[in-house]
């Protein structure tokens, strides 16, 4: 059996769709998103059961879908339903709720968020409704909006004036009681407009309507006479409603229309079920109107449409049309099937394939595509039930190599070089192509930024720091591209960390002269180091190390260049992870940088939320680092290796993942997989991988409250261990996953940790809101005996002004750190019972060493004393800081405490007295 990995079914299906389009004579453009409602990827129930009528776009990015369906993605929804921008069903609009009785016609979105909804039904979640209501942006019913009784018949359609008025059309005949005709004006609260009037009412059903930017309106629909006029199936009204005399159709359209579509020169393409126009001229179920209703003839639909119906007609901005239907013979003598494009001039379009297999009765044009609706059950061989987003550009430019064919890039436009080029700034593009021999240089923090995909034979070359950002997941690159990465100076012996922005990198082409015996990835199950043949293939996703090559100095760094060349990779990557607490080594699969918040929230399900990155600062002896160095991040913050300006790599990790980077991450004991997806991927800030220079500590994406601390224990040796502490909204005093980093105690010389509940953290958030008596406790191991230095390296938020204090419990000092270090000496071995932090000043808050209170111990009891004032509050604290025991409201001069059933045999009390004043006490017993 032929086994295919998913990045290579998604090259051989795009292939495959290229050739089959290429058979029916096309050069295909367009691709159908199938990450667009992934449920509908061939699932019994998946899209719509019934047919969708129409699709809106929402200023949210998400979309109004309505029709006259029951279920979507197996879930009862009733006729109208939001969906999010990937087409997932939007759980906040109506939720749990009936929603209309019977069919949605159409719908308006305004500028406030609130939906004009209009159609056949009754009943809006129970409630009557008759026809016609407004909805809050969540689904419900705007009970400020008044209709009534509503209308007694079907509200075909609905458009919105620049003032707020509504014009309504449809087969009623009565308005919340009263007598109107079939096209009505309504005041933005509901009440009807009685200065709008068409006079007689049209002999039948009027089913669309279109704003123009001069306040008239077009109608279309079935009648032949409207006001006593006759115009077969369309005329156009004044703002009063009134019938427009310079607008003149002749005898008009032979059938009904259903579709129109004003350009910006103001003439109308229309379509229908029409075979012809004005008394006899051929004109098969599409036209196009000059702005005083005769028939422009420069539109050359030849033949048109041989059968069934036009239904949707979209103007794109290079002035393409978008045309859908039923229609499923020829077009102008060309096959067709329900979707085209035509060009400005009326021709045929073969540039662009579209298939779907059942009548298309909607379009959407998004930037970048457009989203279609109908009664299709899969488009280009994609299965998609009623709804499906295609992936297109509406204009092309062409780079000859001194000029653009029309204008520079932009994100409608596809962007072809058919000569060198080198891009100095930051650009958009809808898709790139690049010929053969051509090559187009992107410069150093330049981001180029594709809406759609990437092809071509030619060389797409990205300098250092340089980004190539997508933002759909959906899109499917071709081309090849050239991507360099610069580590900061490295020696031979020096290893670094590397993940694969291009599908298949084998390893060593990326340093052919490195030891063929030095390349590893980390094998999670055994919790070690893997050997990899140097013919390897690098798995997106996947971390692996190398060392630097042979050539290089084993004294002197240099800088080492890696050259990755390939398909850039895009879309969601996926990697396996067994059910484990050990390392994972992984990194960024993208030529873009990655945001490490959005990474860690994604994967917080199997992987704990701290991310660990080699920066190899000790030195080598004997081929042999002497310690391991892993710069610390979480959502609160990094901590790094090396103090500012020291050290070969000293920079703090900031919440970007840069391209090439990989790092490990703890197994959160569950199996599953480690995603990565484009919502993660960012623009630019792509170069902070093994960068010299001033540390960064800037604050992490996610916008929540946070206040931190960083700490440095050193020694005058060069040993280096920096830990952050921080309160932050939605941290607890207990090991949160997200926040709080654990040593891997990696560094052999000495390890620096607050201690959770049994954890030793590199990094700890505590809960807010934040309250100067607090305390955390400190502890440290050191290989060598000797004296140690504690520092204040950096702080934040309310830190910037609250005093510090190091209490060292064995020598019964307290020392503001925001004065200055603190040294002490100490053995070789390991401390968790030595230093607290606090924050209360020296006359609030230092604990007063008084013989007016006595504290004893004895048979698992403690005792406490006082001879003066009474006992407000006692609390006790094992010595990683969980709280054992409290007492409030106490009143008295004597408090016994039963000790019995705790493990820890070493214990902070922490007493408070009537005035106020704490008194704390560590005791053995």
């Amino acid at each position: 059996m032929l086994y295919l990995s998913p990045i290579e079914l998604k090259k051989a299906i795009a292939f495959g769709l290229l050739y089959l389009f290429s058979c029916f004579g096309f050069s295909q453009k367009v691709q159908v998103d199938s990450n667009f409602n992934l449920y509908d990827n061939g699932l019994t129930g998946g899209g719509f059961d019934k047919e969708v009528d129409k699709i809106i776009s929402l200023a949210d990015g998400g979309y109004i879908v309505f029709g006259s369906f029951s279920q979507f993605n197996v879930t009862p929804i009733n006729n109208i339903v939001k969906l999010t921008a990937k087409g997932d069903l939007d759980l906040t609009f109506n939720p749990y709720q009936t929603g209309p009785d019977n069919s949605v016609k159409d719908v308006v979105a305004l500028p406030d968020g609130k939906l004009l909804v209009a159609g056949n039904f009754t009943k809006y979640n129970g409630i009557t409704v008759n026809r016609f209501i407004r909805l809050n942006s969540d689904g419900s019913i705007d009970t400020s909006f008044i209709t009534g009784t509503g209308f007694n018949y079907t509200v075909y359609a609905i458009v919105v004036q620049p003032d707020g008025k509504i014009i309504a059309a449809g087969s009623f005949s009565k308005y919340n009681g009263l007598a109107i005709n079939k096209v009505v004006r309504l005041f933005p609260n509901g009440d009807l407009d009685s200065s709008f009037t068409i006079g007689t009412n049209p002999n039948d059903t009027p089913n669309t309507l279109l704003l123009q930017t001069d306040g008239k309106v077009l109608v279309g629909g079935d009648f032949t006479l409207f006001d006593g006029i006759a115009s077969s199936k369309l005329i156009r009204l004044n703002s009063n409603g009134s019938v427009d005399s310079g607008f003149s159709i002749g005898t008009g359209f032979s059938g009904p229309i259903y579709a129109m579509a004003l350009q910006p020169d103001g003439r109308i393409v229309v379509g229908g079920s029409f075979t012809s126009f004005n008394g006899g001229l051929s004109s098969k179920r599409i036209l196009r109107l000059n702005t005083n209703g005769s028939q422009d003839s420069s539109f050359n639909t030849g033949t048109g449409f041989s059968s069934g119906t036009v239904r949707s007609i979209v103007i794109q901005t290079n002035g393409k049309i978008l045309v859908g239907g039923s229609f499923s013979g020829t077009y102008n003598g060309t096959a067709v099937k329900r979707m085209i494009q035509i060009l400005p001039n009326g021709n045929f379009d073969s540039t662009v394939a579209i298939l779907p297999t059942g009548q298309l009765n909607s379009i959407c044009l998004f930037q970048g595509g457009a989203v279609i609706a109908g009664d299709f059950s899969s488009v280009s061989g994609v299965t998609k039930n009623r709804i499906a987003k295609l992936l297109f550009c509406q204009e092309e430019t062409v780079w000859n190599g001194t000029s653009w064919s029309n204008g520079l890039p932009t994100i409608e436009k596809a962007t072809f070089f058919n000569a060198n080029f080198d891009l100095l700034n930051n650009s958009k593009t809808c898709t790139c192509f690049i010929n053969s021999g051509v090559t187009v240089n992107i410069n150093a923090g330049v981001t180029l930024e594709l809406g759609s995909y990437y092809s071509g034979n030619g060389n797409l070359v990205f300098a250092n720091t340089a980004s190539f950002f997508q933002s759909d997941d959906a899109v499917l690159n071709t081309g090849s591209i050239q991507y360099k990465r610069h580590t900061t100076p490295v020696r031979k012996t020096d290893f670094t960390y590397w993940s694969s922005p291009v599908v298949d990198q084998q390893l060593q082409l990326l340093s052919p002269n490195s030891p063929v015996s030095s390349f590893y990835s980390f094998e999670t199950s055994s919790n070690n180091w893997h050997k990899e043949a140097t013919s390897t293939n690098m798995i997106p996703g996947k971390g692996y190390i190398f060392q630097a090559p042979l050539s290089f100095s084993a004294t002197t760094p240099s800088i080492f260049e890696a050259l990755f060349s390939g398909i850039p990779n895009n879309g969601k990557i996926q990697l396996p992870i067994v059910k484990t607490i050990y390392p994972v080594l992984i990194g960024n699969p993208y030529p873009s940088a990655i945001n490490a918040d959005a990474f860690i929230l994604e994967n917080q399900r199997v992987l704990r939320g701290s991310l660990y990155f080699w920066t190899h600062n000790t030195t080598v002896v004997n081929g042999q680092y002497t310690s391991d160095d892993y710069a610390v991040y979480t959502i609160l913050g990094g901590v790094g290796t090396a103090a500012k300006n020291t050290g070969i790599n000293n920079t703090i990790p900031n919440g970007t993942i840069v391209s090439g980077q990989a790092f490990f991450a703890l197994g959160a004991n569950q199996q599953g997989t480690i995603d990565f997806t484009n919502a993660m991927r960012i623009k630019g800030d792509n170069n902070l991988f093994f960068k010299n220079g001033t540390p960064q500590k800037t604050a992490s994406s996610l916008n929540f409250e946070k206040h931190r601390i960083w700490l440095n224990l050193t020694n005058k040796q060069g040993l280096f261990k920096q830990i952050l502490l921080g309160y932050a909204s939605g941290a607890t005093n207990e090991q949160d996953t997200l926040f709080d980093g654990i040593s891997l105690d990696s560094n052999e010389g000495l390890d620096f940790y607050s201690v959770t509940e049994g954890f030793k953290n590199t990094i700890q958030a505590r809960t807010l809101p934040f309250d100067a008596s607090d305390f955390v406790f400190f502890g440290y191991r050191v290989k060598q005996e000797g004296v140690y230095t504690i520092s204040l390296e950096d702080c934040d938020g309310l830190f910037t002004n609250q005093t510090i204090f190091l209490e060292d419990l064995k020598e019964s000092k307290i020392h503001d750190l925001k004065k200055g270090s603190y040294s002490f000496t100490t053995l070789e071995g390991t401390f968790d019972d030595r230093f607290v932090l606090r924050y209360r000043n020296k006359n609030a808050v230092i604990e007063k060493e008084t013989d007016a209170v006595q504290i004893t111990t004895k048979n698992n009891q403690i005792l406490i004393n006082t001879t003066k004032q009474e006992i407000r509050e006692v609390a006790l604290f094992s010595i990683d800081g969980k709280q054992l025991y409290q007492a409030q409201e106490l009143k008295t001069k004597t408090h016994l405490i039963e000790a019995a059933n705790w493990e820890s045999r070493v214990v902070i009390v922490q007493i408070t007295l009537e005035t106020g004043e704490k008194i704390s006490r560590k005791l053995l017993f």
